[in-house]
């Protein structure tokens, strides 16, 4: 966004030209580019503001085919819990945060695709998946001590152990 000092200036006659500058000036510092380019956070937050919006964007519609596809369980307490299900279940779920300790989730031949384990607590759980399971899927930060995660052939690709 481009502004014309001068051309402020000679649209309120009244207005000083240093009052134009303020004016200018303050605009452009409240403008969203400006915030963005100048109030940054950590990059790793904004790299994670990143995934996430990317991840909302891709995020599959409702199906009913899908076992707890999307389902939002950030933060929540699972500790040995056991979820079993044949179909791709796990998609799109965000575990970030979680505490998975002695859990076990086990899904179909896709399960656990973009799925979401940032900064959770996996010690001992098992997480089963088919062929392609864990696809794109994240562990940025987590406990994965004597974690066991298994799938097949085309599992993990573009998954990120951060």
């Amino acid at each position: 966004m481009s502004y014309n000092v001068f051309a402020i200036a000679r649209r309120w006659p009244a207005a000083s030209l240093r009052r134009a500058i303020s004016l200018t000036v303050d605009s452009l510092y409240r403008s969203p580019a400006c915030i963005a380019n100048y109030r940054r956070d950590d990059p790793a937050q904004e790299l994670e503001r990143a995934r996430d919006e990317l991840d909302n964007r891709l995020r599959p519609r409702s199906d009913k085919t899908r076992v707890l596809a999307g389902v939002g369980l950030d933060g929540a307490h699972l500790s040995g819990v056991t979820i079993a299900s044949s179909s791709n279940a796990f998609q799109w779920a965000s575990f970030k945060g979680c505490n998975l300790k002695d859990a076990t989730l086990q899904g179909g031949v896709s399960a656990f695709q973009f799925a979401r384990f940032d900064n959770s607590n996996l010690a001992n759980a098992i997480l089963v998946g088919g062929a392609a399971s864990f696809q794109e899927a994240t562990f940025v930060g987590a406990d994965l001590t004597g974690a066991v995660l298994t799938g097949g052939g085309a599992s993990f690709q573009g998954s990120s152990f951060e």
